[in-house]
């Protein structure tokens, strides 16, 4: 794969809906499949990236997630990747989302053959309640076992975990991480749980049977972070550490306002300041494909320039970079300053180009944002 240089070229991100079970946390556009829905999956993205993907300069990166990618069977993954990958010349980065019960050694070498770079796998916890607790089906020997294949293949490995869970504690918590921690990893993401509505969380809680949040959730993100440094992780976004230099383009893309395009049910695109997304049911993607992709108005957003603005600072507050000044009006750039340093001269670190978060600030990062964007929208 050659080095990403053009700075227009895209991210191209396919959506797989499809899961062997669903988790109880899940929020995302997935299903159980029909057979005939995983048999005709390969040859309508295949379809939908020849009708869309000339609006694109190229692609930097490509990356499957889901739903459950590692969930397609064999045949749709080499047809797939035998069409699509010599179509992407330009291609650096190339990332796979993966459930550690549903791997194959046959699927793995395939993705190696075309060029993976990134495996990132869905663990969550290494902690067997946990798992159950969350509708996680896979074991801790399947996870040891699939990072011992990637590593002898020569992939990058990435883990994503989750904190703040349901009855979860501290000790719980940290457990996981230092397991993880002791695994040859390049990448690692952790998220705090958020109960998001109509999943199985949101019914319990509304039962009143989830158990209760855990009230160290602070302190969870803070060890948290401290320990994934002192691996030699740096973190570059809230909930992404990566060695240096293994950062994940792909999701800087979604980030920094890069063009990218989303292939499959539900995917979303950016291209010149406008969002738009497919339909997200499977009958609906399928006659849209048919159709030949017209814009769906009602899935579509034209980004004014105060919204791109006010994107530029909550998504620029999330990375370690921070913000450039230059992007704000001057009296904004005025307001900005003077409360950072009579309201928060512990949150902020800045200079005359770029401002961002010191270590206490990551944590109240949303209401700092949302005091800030007063200020961006003052006239």
């Amino acid at each position: 794969m050659q080095n990403p240089t053009p700075s227009n070229l895209a991210g191209l991100y396919i959506h797989v809906p499809f899961c062997g079970s669903i988790c109880n946390y899940c929020d995302f556009n997935r299903w159980l499949p029909h057979e005939d829905q995983l048999q005709l999956f390969s040859e309508l993205v295949l379809k939908e990236f020849n009708l869309r993907s000339n609006f694109f300069a190229g692609f930097k990166t490509l990356f499957f997630g889901g739903g459950t990618p590692s969930f397609l069977p064999l045949k749709s993954w080499d047809n797939l990747l035998t069409q699509l990958i010599p179509a992407l010349p330009q291609l650096f980065e190339f990332s796979i989302e993966a459930n550690p019960n549903q791997l194959s050694l046959d699927k793995l070498k395939l993705w190696k053959s075309f060029g993976l770079t990134r495996l990132s796998l869905g663990v969550q916890s290494f902690d067997t309640d946990t798992l159950l607790l969350l509708g996680r089906t896979h074991t801790n020997d399947q996870v040891y076992y699939w990072v011992n294949q990637a590593e002898k293949l020569g992939i990058d490995l990435s883990i994503d975990l989750m904190f703040g869970l349901p009855g979860q504690s501290l000790t719980q918590w940290i457990n996981t991480l230092d397991k993880a921690l002791a695994l040859p990893l390049s990448h690692l993401s952790f998220y705090g749980l958020t109960v998001e509505p109509h999943t199985v969380f949101d019914l319990r809680k509304q039962r009143g049977e989830l158990p209760s949040l855990p009230e160290e959730y602070d302190q969870m993100y803070l060890e948290g972070v401290q320990r994934v440094e002192k691996k030699g992780m740096l973190r570059y976004e809230t909930s992404n550490f990566s060695l240096p230099g293994k950062e994940c383009i792909h999701n800087q893309n979604y980030w920094n306002h890069t063009p990218y395009l989303g292939l499959g049910p539900g995917a979303h695109s950016y291209h010149t300041l406008t969002r738009s997304a497919g339909p997200k049911k499977w009958q609906a993607w399928f006659d849209w494909l048919h159709q030949g992709c017209p814009i769906l108005e009602e899935n579509k957003e034209t980004l004014t320039h105060e919204v791109f603005l006010e994107e530029k600072l909550w998504l620029g507050l999330r990375q370690k970079r921070g913000c450039s000044w230059n992007l704000f009006p001057p009296l904004a750039r005025k307001k900005m300053t003077q409360a950072m340093l009579q309201k928060w001269p512990d949150f902020f670190i800045w200079d005359n180009e770029n401002f961002a978060l010191k270590e206490r600030g990551w944590l109240y990062i949303d209401q700092l944002t949302i005091d800030l964007l007063e200020y961006l929208n003052t006239k």
